[in-house]
């Protein structure tokens, strides 16, 4: 996931990625999926590094959950892709 990240490599995000998949911002702001997604590919959002911190797991039944903390070293660029 941080590889595709960090290459911004659309098809391994949309396969590693749930549907229901949240990324909550350090800001709080909250963003689906393809929001997150198109962020990566447009240039919004830049990844240069990322490693684990924290991470749980819940299983229910044949479902099973992942809320995970990470430390990215990342650049975020309002204005979309410049170039």
């Amino acid at each position: 996931m941080y590889t595709a990240m960090i290459n911004k490599d659309k098809p391994t995000l949309e396969r590693v990625h749930d549907d229901s998949f949240i990324l909550v911002h350090m800001t709080g702001m909250r963003q689906t999926k393809a929001g997150y997604i198109e962020a990566i590919m447009d240039g919004t959002l830049n990844y240069y590094a990322a490693e684990h911190e924290e991470a749980r797991f819940a299983v229910n039944g044949d479902t099973a959950a992942l809320t995970g903390k990470s430390r990215v070293t990342a650049a975020v660029n309002t204005l979309g892709n410049c170039s």
